[in-house]
């Protein structure tokens, strides 16, 4: 019987089986760190805000949460076209760093709401954290 790893994408194990098209060379001067971010965070906030939500020039993006993933959707949105690009996270430093990747704005959670609404003229409808949700995902509104 063959060995299989659950959904292409195996982690958390010293040694792992991986399919041809599920495994990348990187140069061995890219520390490890900064290959987990591009090759995990990038892929998944970059696509959800490119491919999944479907971004386009004009779009505006309310990215909750800067951790990797979230620091990547402000990336995509950028390079969409979106505006504005609305950073949102209680750690001030993540902020800074979103506005420097090119987020047009940047708050803490209990100014979301108000800045959504003064840049859009639309409710932060669906902005709110709920616990089914991850703790960052984006949105968008035309």
């Amino acid at each position: 019987m063959p060995v299989r790893h659950h959904l292409g994408v195996p982690g958390f194990a010293e040694y792992a089986i991986v399919d041809r098209s599920s495994a990348v060379v990187i140069d061995e001067d890219v520390p490890f760190d900064v290959a987990a971010v591009l090759g995990c965070a990038m892929l998944t906030g970059f696509g959800a805000v490119r491919n999944t939500a479907g971004v386009s020039a004009g779009d505006s993006v309310t990215e909750l949460g800067l951790g990797g993933v979230g620091q990547a959707a402000v990336l995509g949105a950028v390079s969409c076209g979106a505006s504005p690009v609305v950073a949102v996270d209680p750690v001030a430093g993540k902020r800074e760093l979103a506005l420097a990747l090119g987020a047009s704005h940047a708050c803490a959670p209990d100014e979301a709401e108000g800045l959504v609404r003064s840049l859009t003229g639309a409710a932060a409808a669906g902005c709110s954290r709920r616990p089914e949700y991850p703790p960052s995902w984006s949105r968008r509104s035309r």
